[in-house]
């Protein structure tokens, strides 16, 4: 199965417009209004009308005791729900790519996110492989 073309168009288009500013760890946190690449994606989910529950929780940092106040869809605050994942034409909550991390094992999208890759790197990730 590969990702549906049109959805796979719209979140590597919203990946490079520079209207999210990126995250990590969460798909969106509000307090600093971020969104990791898996968030921008649930995002657009909601904006094209996909009934996904949308509710504020909280997130508890323990190394700095910091706690956030987030957005879990369907109650996932870390990876795609099933509605988003099926919506997408995707496998997985959290789609996996060819990138290797030192030790050669693939890493997933939120991985490259959570490292410190761009938007626009993830998208060119995303454009080639999903």
């Amino acid at each position: 199965m590969t990702m549906n073309p049109e959805i796979k168009q719209q979140w590597v288009a919203a990946l490079r417009s520079g209207e999210y500013r990126q995250g990590k760890y969460m798909l969106h946190n509000v307090d600093e209004n971020t969104y990791c690449c898996l968030g921008v994606l649930c995002d657009l989910a909601v904006k094209a009308g996909l009934q996904v529950d949308k509710s504020a929780g909280k997130h508890n940092e323990y190394d700095n005791l910091k706690s956030y106040t987030v957005i879990a869809y369907d109650g996932n605050q870390y990876s795609l729900p099933a509605l988003v994942i099926e919506w997408a034409g995707l496998e997985t909550d959290i789609p996996e790519t060819a990138v290797e991390d030192e030790g050669g094992e693939p890493m997933n999208v939120a991985q490259l996110n959570d490292r410190g890759w761009s938007f626009v790197q993830i998208a060119d990730v995303i454009e080639r492989e999903l």
